[in-house]
């Protein structure tokens, strides 16, 4: 262990991504135990704030299997904040929750390392980056790094800092959903608030089950 990072004889990300997705899953725990009770909406705000330290991911590598793992526990946890049915779509969880899927998140922010790297003042950090994206792509961490993203956004213009790398992945996040299915997401969401607040007026509970029903069905086809 070296500075929070998992360091192992191999080399590799694995043990790393894997402590990481232990501590995710115990905050997630926490949260859930502590602020159960809650609406969804406000124990998701709780998620995002206790359950969302992605320190130390811009050196991860991102071809991983490990981060696969770190991504399904995600979408589990998320699943559970929003309770929904176990086998909600992913995309769905995160329409619901407005936020980047996290293996986006954690292209970004790898992105943005790279790119802060690939313009340091610094020559010999300029240097190392630049060789390992021009040079050793195979080999380098960035190298890997930049050709996996590749297959998603346009990352000559990340590296030239003429775009916001935020703004583009957020762009492309929204690129792969149609205006209907933005449209089931809030109404999905709007549901569950319903349901909440259906609960805290002690309407009956035939109109509480009947809500649960809709969501379940929405969530799953």
């Amino acid at each position: 262990m070296h500075l929070g990072h998992v360091i192992s004889s191999k080399l590799n990300d694995c043990k790393d991504i894997e402590n990481r997705r232990c501590n995710f899953i115990g905050q997630t725990n926490n949260v859930l135990c502590y602020f159960g009770k809650l609406d969804s909406v406000t124990k998701h705000k709780l998620f995002s704030t206790y359950c969302s330290n992605m320190y130390g991911c811009q050196l991860w590598s991102l071809d991983d299997s490990s981060v696969n793992d770190l991504c399904s526990a995600w979408r589990k946890g998320l699943r559970r904040i929003w309770s929904v049915p176990y086998n909600t779509h992913g995309n769905i969880l995160y329409g619901l929750s407005g936020d980047l899927p996290i293996y986006d998140e954690i292209c970004k922010r790898s992105l943005h390392f790279i790119a802060t790297c690939w313009r340091h003042s610094c020559d010999l950090i300029s240097f190392f980056a630049r060789h390992g994206i021009t040079c050793a792509r195979g080999t380098s961490l960035f190298g890997r790094n930049i050709t996996t993203c590749s297959a998603q956004y346009t990352v000559s213009e990340f590296l030239a800092g003429t775009v916001d790398i935020n703004a583009v992945v957020r762009q492309y996040c929204r690129n792969t959903e149609t205006k209907d299915q933005t449209r089931m997401y809030q109404f999905m969401r709007d549901l569950i608030v319903c349901m909440t607040e259906t609960v805290d007026m002690c309407f009956i509970k035939r109109r509480t089950d009947e809500l649960c029903d809709i969501i379940n069905f929405l969530a799953v086809n």
